[in-house]
């Protein structure tokens, strides 16, 4: 598919890099199953163009064609957004990933830490919290960031009738 000729121009600037998880599981390339999470690069890059502005013009050719680029100005943009997690934890992307630029290199050092969840008072909120916590038919480890997101979803479906594109879905709505 040639997506810089088929390209309505009025959409040009909504393309972005995905912010949420929800939005990622949203745009995967068809066949692709959200539950199974981490993906090569192959598997996603199913088109790639280089969309940029000439003057007033907005032009459009593919990667492979393109070649080497130093004209691109960097911006929030451009790049990726990286995030380590905890298997089956919730993914906190916009609070907690990085960006990381193209053209440089990025030495990213991580230990991993085990942490023991202390009981309420200090811990979970009450004695009978979940330790698994559902998302758009898989389940999560519990925590209190994720419980939040949770409610903040069922209140926008009770109170607006519609959900939040930002926030994972709750497996009950």
């Amino acid at each position: 598919m040639k997506v810089a000729s088929t390209l309505d121009k009025r959409y040009a600037r909504q393309f972005t890099t995905l912010l949420s998880l929800e939005s990622y599981r949203l745009n995967l390339p068809e066949g692709m199953e959200p539950s199974n999470l981490g993906h090569r690069l192959e598997q996603l890059v199913q088109t790639c163009v280089v969309i940029y502005q000439n003057g007033t013009l907005i032009r459009g050719t593919d990667c492979d064609k393109a070649g080497y680029w130093d004209l691109i100005q960097g911006s929030q943009l451009t790049g990726a957004r990286l995030l380590l997690s905890s298997d089956s934890s919730y993914p906190r992307i916009v609070e907690e990933g990085i960006n990381l630029m193209p053209g440089t290199l990025i030495d990213i050092h991580f230990t991993v830490w085990e942490w023991s969840m202390m009981t309420p008072l200090y811990g979970r909120c009450s004695h009978v919290a979940p330790v698994e916590i559902g998302f758009g038919g898989q389940t999560c480890s519990y925590t209190e960031q994720a419980c939040q997101q949770g409610a903040l979803q069922e209140m926008i479906a009770r109170s607006c009738g519609c959900l939040s594109y930002d926030r994972l879905v709750p497996s009950h709505l």
